[in-house]
């Protein structure tokens, strides 16, 4: 028997030196910050890939699992430093308005006053991933570091609740605050409305639906179109840290969305054989012109647009209303004049990184007043490594204090700050 495990015991080192050989000696970018962190953050996430993949391969769905779901939730909370008893000096409540639950983060500084400054955040997590507990620390950090209120929603999640469950849940929230802002402490001219990756679509989105009554948008890595998987961003970082940001990810969690559980078509969707040709020759299609919306000096890329010519009616089929629906696809609205004032972060090593970019151009264009922070060394997801916890980066702490002087000048009126 002691023979046996320590053959067992011995196979098992092998192995796992084996991986982190491997890991340690992978190339990834070299201009990104901290390498070594971050080949272990691709690392999980490559691992969490493998474990989805092999599960659909066993003809099972484990985003669907609860159990599943908190797993993954309290996984991804370690990572972001959900240790200990939290941030001193922020108030934390748990509230739930019409059946969608939130959780408010009151910095004690803000106690004292009647109304304060805040930000309605939405999470990420690809609509079917991450919790607001997964996101605890760092809003935390974010609502003491900004001096703001902040009002997570926990919208529902796929496959559950493909589109438009998240976007009911978060348009729904909105209108109870702006209905009575006194009963959640909100100062009502000064509402921001932020969100990552999926959560910045939704935020986008919302934006969208109450311009005029918004006075921000925060927009961090976000989602925004379905029109074209081939933009030079997909393209770029098709195998650069596909643990972290990929095409097939991408994708995957937008079929998700629209509620297409079968991803037998998902190569051809990478293909973009999903969007038929008259609306990829429409206006629609415009907004994604590198020529137009992704200026040379921004230097993200050597690339261009690629010709799309070939489509599918079969594949096209159940997304044939979404890629225009503005409310899916926030980047398809025809109307941004008059939209809330944008902060838009977008990261180097992201698929996303180019929809975020010529979005930004777009707002620019229609007289939106946006301010777009792109960080070269950066990946998809960074910004929210800002707060103490295994994965802190330092690009992701300068990218917060970045923001926050922003917010100091523009909701606090603090004129003494250089953005």
């Amino acid at each position: 028997m002691g023979i046996k495990a320590a053959i067992l015991f011995a196979l098992i080192s092998a192995l796992v030196s084996n991986r982190i050989y491997i890991v340690m000696n992978r190339e990834i970018p070299s201009s990104l910050d901290e390498p070594h962190l971050v080949r272990w953050l691709d690392e999980i996430g490559r691992i969490a890939d493998a474990v989805l993949h092999y599960s659909r391969l066993a003809g099972i769905e484990v985003s669907g699992w609860p159990a599943a779901k908190s797993i993954v939730s309290i996984s991804f909370g370690l990572l972001l430093g959900n240790v200990g008893s939290g941030h001193k000096g922020v108030n934390v409540t748990d509230h739930v308005i019409d059946n969608v639950p939130i959780t408010i983060f009151r910095p004690d500084t803000l106690l004292t006053k009647d109304l304060h400054p805040t930000v309605v955040y939405i999470h990420g997590g690809g609509w079917a991933w991450f919790t607001i507990n997964s996101y605890y620390n760092y809003l935390e950090n974010f609502a003491s570091q900004a001096k703001m209120q902040i009002i997570a929603v926990e919208y529902r999640k796929t496959p559950h609740h493909p589109f438009p469950a998240a976007f009911i849940d978060c348009v729904s929230i909105l209108n109870n605050i702006l209905k009575d802002p006194i009963k959640y402490q909100v100062e009502a001219d000064k509402i921001v409305i932020a969100g990552d990756g999926a959560g910045g679509t939704l935020a986008a989105a919302v934006s969208q639906e109450f311009s005029g009554k918004v006075l921000m948008q925060i927009l961090i890595n976000p989602a925004l179109q379905i029109m074209d998987f081939k933009t030079p961003s997909y393209l770029d970082n098709r195998d650069a840290l596909t643990g972290i940001s990929s095409p097939e990810r991408s994708v995957r969690n937008w079929m998700m969305y629209a509620n297409v559980t079968d991803f037998a078509n998902l190569p051809l969707v990478l293909e973009n054989y999903h969007v038929l040709q008259n609306v990829r020759n429409s206006e629609f299609g415009s907004y994604l012109k590198t020529k137009k919306y992704l200026p040379k000096y921004h230097e993200v890329t050597k690339r261009s647009s690629v010709p799309n010519t070939r489509s599918n009616y079969l594949v096209s089929a159940p997304f044939v209303d979404l890629v225009t629906d503005n409310r899916f696809s926030p980047m398809m609205a025809k109307i941004v004049k008059g939209i809330p004032n944008a902060y838009i972060i977008t990261a180097q090593y992201d698929v996303l990184r180019d929809e975020a970019i010529m979005y930004a151009h777009r707002l620019f264009d229609d007289n939106v007043k946006t301010k777009l922070k792109h960080y070269k060394n950066a990946f998809h997801g960074f910004f929210l490594f800002s707060a103490v916890g295994p994965f802190q980066f330092r690009v992701s702490k300068e990218a917060m204090e970045d923001l926050v002087k922003f917010l100091d000048l523009h909701i606090h009126n603090i004129r003494d700050q250089h953005v």
